[in-house]
């Protein structure tokens, strides 16, 4: 059993001046955003006028409050989406979407049916991040209060919409939902995630863990084959995989199946997993690690410059 809660709220007195303790909700999100910027990346942000991915992904939090990105915020409206476009496009049947087999905000509920699920499923709410169960109850069973606890704690308001801004998340219904777990073992399956600009692929990382539970990524670039250098916890250039081995066939196959989804949207990152020679949906993701993470300054200019803004009416 895998279990990610979210994150923890840090202690007085570091909460004092920490952005999950009790005093930084309480200024202005403008502010809230413009901190945590200058403490990730080391340098004051243009949200006005930004040119860096990562100054864009600020203007989004502030201004873009369009359902289209609530629709990606909802993990199971998404999955709707998906299953349509793909429907609609007549894409290649390996493209698969995970079976939800339930949903719904009482615990009791779910621990009633829980002998018609499969063994192997995952729990996560449909209207955050960061908090997912992954379990498989013939090795080892899930507590009726653990479940009980999760709901308790995962339909409550949380960081992303309270502190960071990620106001997307409040057009998502609140709620819990168990859905098939992909892939064989006990770890969580390797994340392939594809950054695109109105349909066309930008770039591309593969992420996972390590056995000592450290996490390793790979990172490509719009070709998903040339992997640029120079980022912090990158795997070997010529390591293996879900991405590495890919034939000309199941590229284009890929491409066709996200550009599907992903061509009404500026700018999206579709999350997938591979299983074989099956892709599996995973989410959308519109606050790409809220903007938060390192890149080196060609690449955070480049994916900006692709990077259209809307208009905040649309």
């Amino acid at each position: 059993m895998i279990l990610s809660r979210g994150p923890r709220r840090p202690s007085f007195p570091r909460s004092l001046v920490h952005p999950l303790g009790p005093i930084f909700r309480h200024l202005p999100l403008s502010l809230r955003r413009h901190l945590l910027y200058l403490r990730f990346h080391g340098r004051w942000g243009n949200f006005s006028s930004p040119r860096r991915f990562t100054e864009k992904i600020q203007w989004r939090i502030l201004n873009d409050r369009r359902d289209l990105i609530a629709l990606a915020c909802d993990k199971l409206r998404s999955k709707q989406h998906v299953a349509q476009q793909w429907r609609a496009a007549s894409i290649d049947e390996r493209f698969k979407i995970p079976f939800t087999y339930w949903s719904g905000t009482d615990p009791e509920s779910l621990i009633e049916n829980l002998h018609r699920i499969p063994s192997r499923f995952v729990m996560k709410p449909n209207h955050t991040s960061g908090r997912v169960l992954l379990a498989d109850s013939a090795l080892q069973e899930v507590p009726h209060t653990l479940i009980r606890e999760l709901f308790a704690v995962w339909l409550r308001p949380d960081e992303e919409t309270a502190v960071l801004g990620h106001v997307g998340y409040l057009g998502a219904d609140r709620k819990i939902f168990v859905e098939e777990r992909i892939c064989t073992g006990d770890s969580a399956p390797v994340d392939i995630r594809i950054f695109t600009n109105k349909g066309e692929i930008s770039g591309a990382a593969c992420t996972g863990n390590q056995p000592d539970g450290t996490k390793w990524s790979a990172t490509y670039d719009a070709s998903l084959v040339r992997r640029p250098s120079g980022y912090p916890g990158q795997l070997p250039l010529d390591a293996i995989t879900p991405l590495s081995d890919l034939t000309k066939e199941e590229e284009l196959a890929l491409r066709a199946a996200v550009r599907a989804v992903s061509v009404m949207f500026d700018q999206v990152r579709v999350d997938l997993y591979r299983d074989g020679e099956n892709f599996y949906f995973g989410e959308f993701t519109v606050y790409s690690s809220g903007g938060l993470v390192q890149y080196n300054d060609e690449t955070d200019f480049r994916l900006g410059a692709l990077w259209e803004l809307p208009s905040v009416t649309e």
